[in-house]
Formats: C-alpha cells, sequence, structure tokens
C-alpha cells in the first residue's frame, strides 16, 4: 500500500511540474512580442507577471503610437489591464512598460524613474533604437 500511494504523490508531482512549465513556456518568461509601423520594428521578451499576460492576450492589436515626454511613446491597449502581481519600477532604454493611472502601454528609449503605478512588463532584445523613430499605427503581435 505504501508503495501505491508513494508511486501515486510521485506521478502526481510530475504531472503537476509539467504543466507548470508548459505554462510558463507559454506565458512566461519566453513570451516575446513585436512593435512595428512597418519601417520600424522593436522585439520584447515580456516578464512573466499578470500584466504582461493580459497585454499578451489581446494580440495582434493595431493601435495609434503616440509621442510623451522627452523619452517615451505610448499606445492604449484594448482592454484594461489588472493590477496584482506586478513589477513596478525604473529602467533604462528598450524597457516596456503599464502605466496604470492612464491605462497605457509606454515603450521607453530613455531612463526613466521609478513611479506609483509604472509596471515593468519587459525588455527590448532587438530593435530597441528604433522606438523613438515609431509613427503612425503600429502592429503589436507574438513574436515566434
Amino acid at each position: 500500500m505504501k508503495k501505491l500511494l508513494l508511486s501515486f504523490f510521485i506521478i502526481a508531482a510530475l504531472a503537476a511540474s509539467s504543466c507548470a512549465f508548459a505554462e510558463n513556456a507559454v506565458n512566461g518568461e519566453n513570451m516575446k512580442i513585436s512593435v512595428s509601423d512597418g519601417k520600424n520594428k522593436i522585439v520584447y521578451e515580456l516578464n512573466a507577471s499578470g500584466q504582461s499576460k493580459s497585454l499578451y492576450s489581446q494580440l495582434p492589436i493595431k493601435v495609434q503610437i503616440e509621442n510623451y515626454s522627452t523619452n517615451e511613446k505610448i499606445f492604449y491597449p484594448k482592454e484594461k489591464i489588472p493590477l496584482k502581481n506586478g513589477i513596478e519600477g525604473s529602467g533604462d532604454s528598450g524597457t516596456l512598460a503599464y502605466f496604470s493611472p492612464w491605462g497605457n502601454i509606454v515603450l521607453f528609449y530613455g531612463k526613466f524613474s521609478e513611479y506609483p503605478g509604472l509596471f515593468i512588463l519587459g525588455k527590448a532584445v532587438s530593435g530597441a533604437e528604433n522606438i523613438k523613430n515609431l509613427s503612425g499605427i503600429v502592429s503589436v503581435e507574438s513574436e515566434k
């Protein structure tokens, strides 16, 4: 009986860990998105936060990109992004974030300070130098 019970627990543990790995590979650190206006393309690797998963689930979208301040471009996702389990912080050029007070996504092309309600979504893995040049309607899509 003990062997049967032990076998059951081992099988259950293996099944649970394999499900967690599959979810992480699809919805976690390996989530990548691209933002492109047809001339300029940036690829971001998203973190495993709830905000990143929410943005990823809304793709693909086409939205107007706007200039804001001296170090960022912004756009508005289709739906509000939930705030629990987020990563607030500061960062450098190439950081993708969600600014919860206004409900917009921020693409930073310069250094920025921590601000209440600014949740880090990910980091550019290619094309960060193109953020400043984005204009008009952009396509935001999952990237393979």
